[in-house]
């Protein structure tokens, strides 16, 4: 927005002041997206119109001093698996998409109520089952830091958005890393909530994993949406109340570069360790322990095929044809999984889920990567033919935290020979989640991230 990515922090103090309106931060906002996104394909449903007259209303607001919140007349974009009132909703598929939803879905009310403009749905790979994104909807879409590489998935089209300040933040889910696999491949902070601090409606399968979340370029911004987000609906079932109380300043920073078992692209380790020198000399204090959690890697691919056939099994022989090969392959050996191994998973999510949690008792936080590799090449689904969930061998670091559903932040803190965004993942009890924002903030800071995608600086 302007000619420079503006925070929602500096868009709020601007109203204020009279220096900008949100009616002209969205009419360029409009020229930058028909700029950019061609070249990414972010969006799967845009509303010019509709965003516009919005950003109208909330300009007459501040101009009269009855702003909404702090976020009134924040652009602010939402991934294709939530429902908008009369946008249409695809979850990146065909099958049984809606033309024209008729309700919010409760996040989206509750952004609705605050004031933001919504102005675009964001681009998702199938029903979000893979950390890549592309769908016979939309196509491709590409990473702007390199055209020819992913942007990570499933809220692929949120965090290309964010990377190239089309928006001030994208609302997005995480059911393995959805947030913080393409936060990281693109270069923005992704925030996965602990489990069921946003309100989540409808339900699907996985639910046990899913989180809403968001994406931004600036911490404090997300920390403005929290009390906005974390508000009770009565649609939704499952729902954490955040304390207002304030956090306590942390002391004990823990990092373990592998989870003990991890292998590293040589250079994200090299990144990594280099990032965990740059903290200590601003003052952090920090110690290399790895939590001893085990073998979870194949208790969450079972979850994951499972909920999976959940899915296939509900359509009919026809719409199973339109399903990607990846998910199809993915819900078959859902179908062969026995209830002893499923119930065997469950139990060792809960395991970990207490390991980690005593973990925290002597940690405030722990600090490893968010993804062991750069992005990876378009076209492919993941980078491990051999993978089993799509979502497990090559992202470890985050699914961990879907698992135990602890609060998760990716924030960018390099970049690789290649040009390629590299993110560092920071992660804490539950409901801790003030707390890891403000450490977030204080990282992001130190690790002084500023570059911005190939795309916006043509060499």
């Amino acid at each position: 927005m302007t000619k420079q990515i503006l925070s929602g922090q500096a868009l709020t103090l601007a109203y204020k002041e009279g220096s900008l309106t949100p009616l002209q931060v969205c009419t360029q906002l409009w020229q930058r997206l028909k700029q950019y996104n061609p070249a990414v394909n972010a969006f799967s449903y845009l509303a010019e119109e509709e965003s516009l007259a919005m950003a109208q209303a909330s300009s007459v607001r501040w101009q009269q001093g009855k702003a909404l919140s702090p976020i009134d007349g924040w652009p602010i974009s939402i991934k294709d698996s939530f429902s908008v009132r009369g946008w249409p909703m695809h979850c990146g598929t065909t099958i049984r998409a809606e033309a024209s939803s008729s309700e919010d879905a409760p996040v989206v009310q509750h952004l609705r109520q605050a004031g933001a403009v919504l102005f675009a749905k964001t681009t998702m790979p199938q029903w979000g089952w893979k950390g890549a994104t592309d769908s016979v909807v939309t196509g491709i879409t590409r990473n702007p830091w390199n055209l020819n590489k992913t942007c990570g998935g499933s809220s692929g089209g949120a965090a290309v958005a964010i990377a190239l300040g089309l928006g001030v933040a994208a609302i997005g889910t995480d059911g393995g890393g959805s947030i913080r696999i393409p936060g990281a491949f693109c270069g923005v902070i992704g925030y996965k909530p602990t489990h069921d601090l946003f309100p989540r409606y409808p339900l699907y399968n996985l639910a046990q994993l899913v989180d809403v979340g968001v994406l931004a370029l600036d911490v404090a911004d997300i920390e403005t949406l929290l009390p906005i987000l974390n508000q009770e609906d009565r649609r939704a079932v499952n729902y954490v109340p955040l304390s207002k109380v304030k956090c306590k300043e942390l002391q004990r920073l823990a990092y373990s570069s592998d989870l003990g078992f991890a292998q590293l692209d040589p250079e994200v380790a090299a990144i990594f360790e280099r990032s965990i020198a740059v903290l200590r000399q601003h003052g952090f204090a920090l110690e290399e322990k790895t939590p001893p959690v085990g073998d979870y890697l194949s208790a969450f691919a079972h979850i994951w095929q499972a909920g999976s056939y959940g899915s296939y099994a509900d359509l009919s022989v026809a719409e199973q044809r339109q399903l990607d090969p990846g998910f199809v392959r993915i819900a078959k050996l859902g179908e062969q999984m026995s209830l002893l191994e499923y119930l065997q998973a469950e139990l060792t999510t809960f395991s970990v889920s207490a390991a980690m949690q005593a973990f925290f008792s002597d940690y405030d936080a722990l600090l490893t990567p968010t993804v062991p590799i750069p992005a990876f090449d378009i076209g492919l689904d993941s980078p491990n033919a051999q993978s089993t969930s799509a979502l497990d061998n090559w992202t470890p670091f985050t699914c961990l935290f879907n698992m135990t559903g602890q609060p998760s932040i990716t924030v960018p803190c390099g970049l690789t020979s290649q040009g390629l965004p590299v993110g560092l993942q920071i992660s804490g009890a539950k409901l801790s989640d003030r707390l890891l924002l403000a450490l977030s903030q204080r990282i992001a800071v130190a690790l002084q991230f500023n570059a911005l995608p190939p795309l916006l600086n043509p060499v």
